[in-house]
């Protein structure tokens, strides 16, 4: 077991000093954030954090302290097949049981479409928070904030999500719905909170792939007490402070949560003590002792789980080789599960290319056996395989597109079929493609081609403007079109995408 080792910030002369606050109490208030769950909390596993852990620890902070809260930062609805099997209500009706005190939204929220999104609020309960998302002709779609009073100290909890949303999301799914930027929104809202509240909370879904982060969000609204942001790695563990504003970071894919205590005197935060707990914390464990509410919990995550086994075990066939879905591959080189996928796509459309975002390809799969439930963890999102027709030259741009960010991780990262091509990194982004081959001829960048890919990406998704084409015709589910593929093919298939399809020309 790791100790983990508590981080403190001392925050006494960032707190914004209320006029409000002179006769408040002192006291503690201890948070805990989730982030990034993606429907795996639903299944107990040693990979990954669940909600049978979070409800225990919430119960065993709160034998010893009067003051606890627990939030979520966003993309948990959507992401495993028995998350994404109802559209995400197992995954509120089991935060609710946990008893989650607000959330906010990230991406996967809306990867069911906005209806059904609304559908999940109403079944909540507790807030989703999200100051920067409304549908069209809606004042307010979703809370701003949430007040909350602890010994006479008033507390604003504040949500927002990336601006990013619209192209991360398939545009049928936010179609009629409108994201702001959360800067302009926030600049409106904190000074109005500020005037009612000792202190403020933000808890964001930014990142550090967009435009605005979490150190650019603090640099340019001031009144933020604390921001608690999904993931964004360039925020060391231990937090950091930008102006008045406290950062902290939450983990990705699962592996932890985080455990955040503040200390308050007379309504002004005056140290923050931040625990990251990732899935080797003694912490977690709370004593080897199962509270009630937890065991609650447990036994109706098993109930969902148990309706699931038969079918998610299904054996579909054999690999023997280990195929690689990675977040840290997928995002910066071509894979084999990348190439595997993209053959898959162009088998089940019969274009002359394929093209898949790195982005959407969510784990890897084991040598061995590949079952059903291989196949909805590796493409968990639900995509429409449509072919359209482009250019060499459309082709082009799209790689250099994709490479753009190396080599920074990049949901956008190419990973093709029936093509090969060559690159040179050390040439500045939008220059770094040498040359493009099919069928081992050189490209032309005047002919046309036809190439599958997701619907999300033939609407611009993930900035690929370029494949905003006419849709010539719309195929099979992406993880039906890889279940036939898989089931019906012979090792060859296999074989076939041990070979690289790009390479440096340096």
């Amino acid at each position: 077991m790791s100790k983990v080792k508590p981080i403190i910030l001392l925050t006494g002369l960032l707190a914004l000093l209320s006029g409000c606050s002179k006769q408040k109490a002192s006291f503690e208030l201890e948070i805990i954030t989730t982030s990034n769950l993606s429907g795996q909390a639903l299944t107990p596993s040693e990979e990954n954090i669940n909600y049978t852990t979070i409800a225990n620890y919430k119960a065993f902070l709160q034998e010893e302290q009067e003051n606890v809260l627990l939030f979520d930062l966003g993309d948990y609805i959507h992401g495993t097949a028995i998350a994404n099997f109802d559209k995400g209500l197992n995954v509120v009706k089991v935060m609710n049981a946990v008893g989650y005190d607000a959330a906010t939204i990230g991406n996967l929220e809306f990867n069911f479409g906005g209806a059904q999104l609304a559908i999940l609020k109403s079944e909540a309960d507790f807030p989703i928070l999200v100051g920067n998302v409304r549908k069209r002709g809606e004042m307010e779609s979703f809370p701003q904030y949430k007040s909350f009073t602890i010994n006479g100290a008033r507390i604003a909890v504040v949500g927002v999500t990336t601006p990013d949303i619209q192209w991360k999301v398939a545009q049928k799914n936010i179609e009629g719905w409108e994201v702001s930027d959360p800067i302009k929104v926030l600049k409106e809202i904190i000074p109005k909170l500020r005037k009612e509240h000792d202190f403020i909370i933000l808890l964001s879904h930014l990142g550090d792939e967009g435009e605005i982060t979490p150190a650019i969000l603090a640099e340019r609204v001031n009144g933020i007490d604390l921001i608690i942001d999904q993931h964004d790695p360039t925020i060391p563990a231990e937090g950091t402070v930008v102006g008045k504003t406290t950062i902290l970071s939450g983990f990705i894919d699962a592996h932890g949560l985080l455990h955040t205590s503040i200390a308050v005197e007379k309504g002004n935060i005056t140290a923050i003590v931040n625990r990251p707990l990732d899935l080797s914390a003694e912490e977690l464990n709370a004593g080897y002792t199962l509270r009630e509410s937890a065991q609650s919990v447990q036994v109706l995550l098993r109930n969902i789980n148990r309706g699931f086994d038969d079918f998610l075990n299904t054996v579909l066939s054999f690999s023997s080789i280990y195929l690689d879905g990675t977040r840290e591959s997928v995002r910066t080189s071509e894979t084999n599960l990348g190439r595997l996928i993209a053959d898959g796509l162009r088998a089940d459309a019969g274009t002359q290319l394929a093209f898949m975002n790195g982005g959407g390809i969510r784990s890897s799969m084991n040598a061995g056996d590949i079952t059903f439930g291989n196949i909805l963890s590796v493409l968990p999102f639900d995509g429409d395989i449509v072919s359209i027709e482009v250019t060499g030259q459309d082709l082009k741009d799209a790689l250099e597109h994709g490479l753009r960010e190396y080599p920074e991780p990049n949901a956008g990262f190419p990973h093709v079929s029936g093509f090969t091509y060559s690159y040179n990194l050390s040439a500045p982004a939008g220059s770094r493609i040498v040359e493009i081959w099919i069928d081992e001829k050189p490209i032309n960048l005047e002919a046309t081609y036809t190439i599958a890919l997701l619907d999300f990406l033939a609407t611009g998704g993930d900035g690929y403007t370029m494949f905003k084409k006419p849709i010539i015709q719309t195929f099979s589910k992406e993880a039906d079109a890889f279940t036939s593929y898989i089931r019906n093919g012979s090792e060859e298939i296999f074989t076939r995408v041990t070979q690289p399809r790009s390479w440096s020309a340096q």
